[in-house]
């Protein structure tokens, strides 16, 4: 018994130690490894498209926040009338959203581009519930839809001014 134990014990150790060792490598990478958040992300800018149908198929992009202390994530991606939105789930539980809110310049990489955008938190509850609904389709949510009181929240991505600062 106490060989099995010890066993399990090791083996513990050996996952803890080897997810932080994930979550250290991904906080210094050119972005996220996965669920793990990533440092900066590693390239130059280019001008945002005034039209995302492009991107309508991605899944995932990566965010990245806090151009001080630049810290990215993946977050999904929708299309709608060829503008690009980014979701938070469960966003009071998660540190970029907030982020965002308070500093809405934002570089996100979207099929290997990396565009500099504003994130503006979507308020109008109409808006809020088609997008909720297009999520929910193209990730799967239970019943097609995010619920507004789920706890999502809906960010659009608008191109910045050039030489703008953002805040």
């Amino acid at each position: 018994m106490s060989r099995v134990l010890k066993w399990l014990g090791l083996t513990l150790a050996a996952l803890v130690a080897m997810v932080a060792l994930i979550a250290g490598v991904a906080r210094f990478s050119h972005g996220p490894i996965g669920p793990f958040p990533g440092g900066a992300l590693e390239g130059r800018a280019e001008p945002a498209p005034a039209d995302w149908s492009f991107a309508e198929q991605t899944s995932n992009i990566a965010i990245e926040v806090d151009p001080e202390n630049p810290r990215s994530v993946t977050a999904g991606l929708v299309i709608y009338e060829k503008r690009p939105y980014v979701a938070a789930t469960w966003a009071a539980r998660k540190t970029w959203p907030h982020i965002a809110e308070r500093d809405p310049r934002v570089r996100v990489r979207v099929e290997g581009r990396i565009f500099e955008l504003n994130a503006v938190r979507v308020d109008d509850p109409a808006l809020h519930s088609a997008l909720a609904r297009l999520i929910g389709e193209k990730y799967g949510a239970t019943g097609g839809s995010l619920a507004a009181d789920s706890g999502t929240w809906i960010f659009r991505l608008d191109p910045r001014e050039r030489g703008a600062s953002g805040a």
